[in-house]
């Protein structure tokens, strides 16, 4: 996850229309940069993934296929919790979009893999399928992972279909009437002096969260 000077730069950056480049297995650097206006994050950012497999990863690619990944990994490396961040964070989407079905089949690629040796290359894995993430889960567990989501923000789709105008919670005027799409992520209540309930939401627009 990204610390907390890495999340205040890349905050101010998206504030100045930067973008978030999509991320690739064959493209993604060591360390963040910014190019053509596009931030590139890095995998020095990823939580608990070991240097020296993200080394192996530049100095080993491009890849062709998940199984081409898998064959040419190390076995030291055929391990679900080290690969998992790298699949939900859609580093292997340029193979399958499916990120769900590539985690599902991780491990029996990791048989094939270990068993065959060189002559998985010459086989045709069969792939088991499994319904993928929702966009919600694919946009939090980025977040989860890399301190911000890379994809599509859940509440884009409804601003979009919704007939009424939505106001940025950052752009609200006190006094003022306003529509918002929001996200309630937590909610405490306290009962006040006269006993009356009193509720405080956390909630997210598709920019930022707010207490």
């Amino acid at each position: 996850m990204l610390n907390y000077s890495s999340s205040d730069y890349l905050t101010d950056a998206l504030q100045f229309d930067f973008k978030v480049a999509p991320l690739s297995i064959n493209t993604i650097p060591y360390r963040d940069k910014f190019q053509d206006r596009k931030i590139y994050l890095g995998m020095k950012n990823i939580k608990g993934l070991p240097r020296d497999l993200a080394y192996w990863i530049i100095d080993n690619r491009p890849f062709e296929s998940v199984e081409d990944f898998i064959l040419r990994l190390p076995n030291q490396y055929h391990k679900l919790p080290l690969l998992t961040p790298l699949v939900e964070l859609g580093l292997f989407d340029i193979f399958e979009k499916n990120r769900r079905k590539v985690l599902h089949n991780l491990p029996n690629l990791f048989v094939f893999a270990d068993e065959l040796g060189s002559l998985f290359a010459d086989s045709n894995y069969s792939w088991t399928e499994a319904e993928d993430f929702s966009q919600a889960e694919k946009y939090e567990k980025e977040e989860a992972i890399i301190g911000v989501g890379l994809s599509t923000h859940p509440l884009v789709a409804i601003g979009q279909t919704s007939p009424y105008e939505i106001q940025p919670i950052s752009q609200l005027v006190q006094g003022e009437q306003a529509r918002i799409l929001i996200e309630v992520q937590n909610i405490r209540t306290i009962r006040t002096k006269s006993d009356d309930l009193m509720a405080f939401l956390q909630v997210s627009d598709t920019k930022k969260n707010w207490m």
